[in-house]
């Protein structure tokens, strides 16, 4: 199977029984076990990328971005699409794996985020999850319910009042931080010394 049919995805479970009907070739990230001539081969070959090698602080870089997706990086419409498909397809393989790594992408190469990176990136991404939560809701404010009819108005305010909840407590806890430990005014004990 070329990169283009798995990328494609054109083959539609063909990909599963095998061109022959044999079933030696597999899906996805999993590997193929078997060669041409359907017998067992000694080393296991991960396709498109080994995920479990995968390591914090790694890049992978445009040129092994441009093979595994079968498209250049030059290709300004497609190619952001498919790094976004790339790195989504990871994170699926590192779930099932039980791993959890956090990929961004930088000037078209995948970027494995160390700790100190993925702090970071991780909190402007919850960030900019609640501006897009706090924009919908008032967006759903603004909906003119006279035009609902019962079912749809009855969840319409439902779904006005949970919203409403959410942003209040997203915003109650920015406010009312927990106070962290109290110093302490008065000296210490001192062991007197013999």
């Amino acid at each position: 199977m070329s990169e283009s049919e798995w990328i494609g995805g054109e083959r539609r479970g063909q990909d599963r029984i095998g061109v022959d009907g044999s079933g030696s070739e597999c899906s996805g990230m999993e590997w193929n076990v078997f060669n041409k001539e359907n017998e067992l081969m000694s080393e296991i070959k991960y396709f498109p990328l080994d995920v479990d090698a995968l390591r914090k602080g790694q890049t992978i870089e445009v040129k092994q971005v441009e093979e595994i997706t079968g498209c250049s990086r030059s290709d300004y419409r497609v190619y952001p699409l498919k790094l976004l498909w790339l790195s989504g397809k990871i994170q699926r393989e590192l779930r099932k794996r039980g791993r959890v790594l956090t990929l961004r992408t930088r000037d078209g190469a995948l970027i494995v985020c160390d700790d100190a990176d993925a702090s970071l990136y991780n909190c402007k991404q919850g960030r900019s999850g609640i501006r897009r939560f706090r924009r919908a809701h008032f967006r759903n404010l603004a909906v003119d319910v006279a035009k609902l009819d019962e079912i749809q108005r009855k969840q319409h305010e439902r779904t006005l009042l949970t919203q409403g909840r959410m942003l209040a407590a997203i915003v109650s806890s920015r406010a009312a931080m927990l106070p962290g430990p109290k110093k302490r005014e008065t000296p210490a004990l001192v062991s007197p010394e013999k």
